[in-house]
């Protein structure tokens, strides 16, 4: 996998924190940065303010429906060549960052020209490379400021999205409301990175929300409790059958873990 490919690959989500498993189809556009080495108390604090209050203004303005802001907190975050993403959403394909509507609330809402916020941006970090999604299937958004989020970046087998959207919504999806029901983790939501071409490296991630970090990072529930969870969704299905569907529809390429630093929402 050449770098871009890894960088683009390392840095969906689609991921926003916002992130969030709406019934209607939701638009995302991801943008991972790096902040400049020894420049990460003002890279946040900047991305706390000036660049927060012009992303507020296109919430209220309605020109976009969410933004969050979350921060890599794996170990080697530089390595991974970002260290944070900021996500806006739509309830339409995305086109907002094309108007003039979108640069002029900027510019009301952080109070400098968008030439201004541009320079300070690059001061601040680099930008890495940014990423579209839509959703596919998900759970009520529920997700909140300080949650965590455990990405699992999917490839889909060739030939089987229609399969993979019918598994995740019919099979998966109740069996997930039975997990989050136990409450071990907030929510849930799987979207469909929109990538060209078939040689990427995923084109779906997976997105599981905790409400700590220590749940988040922990191992997997036995089995019996998973099967036990299965049951509950699926009185007359078959767990391990459940399971060789899902290896046979997708790979899982790649995991990460987030945690939301910011959420602004109407």
């Amino acid at each position: 996998m050449n770098r871009r490919n890894y960088m683009i690959f390392a840095s969906v989500v689609a991921f926003g924190a916002t992130l969030i498993a709406q019934t209607p189809r939701t638009y995302q556009m991801s943008t991972y940065i790096k902040c400049k080495p020894g420049n990460r108390t003002a890279c946040e604090d900047y991305l706390n303010n000036t660049f927060r209050k012009a992303m507020k203004a296109r919430v209220d303005q309605g020109i976009i429906t969410s933004y969050s802001l979350s921060r890599l907190v794996e170990p080697g975050a530089y390595d991974a060549g970002y260290t944070h993403t900021y996500t806006i959403s739509s309830t339409k394909p995305f086109e907002a960052e094309a108007t003039d509507a979108y640069n002029k609330a900027g510019e009301q809402g952080a109070g400098m020209s968008r030439e201004e916020r541009l320079a300070k941006s690059a001061e601040m970090f680099d930008s890495v490379s940014r990423i579209r999604s839509v959703s596919v299937a998900g759970l009520d958004p529920k997700v909140e400021k300080g949650d965590f989020v455990r990405a699992y970046y999917l490839k889909i087998a060739p030939h089987k999205q229609a399969d993979f959207a019918q598994y995740m919504q019919k099979e998966r999806k109740p069996m997930m409301e039975q997990i989050m029901l136990s409450g071990r983790h907030r929510t849930w939501t799987v979207r469909n990175v929109l990538f060209r071409g078939s040689q990427d490296p995923y084109n779906a991630v997976e997105l599981w929300i905790y409400k700590n970090g220590e749940t988040a990072m922990a191992e997997a529930p036995p089995t019996a409790q998973m099967d036990a969870w299965f049951k509950k969704a699926h009185p007359d299905g078959s767990y391990q059958q459940y399971l060789d569907r899902g290896r046979e529809l997708r790979d899982v390429a790649m995991i990460r873990t987030f945690k939301i630093l910011d959420i602004i929402r109407k």
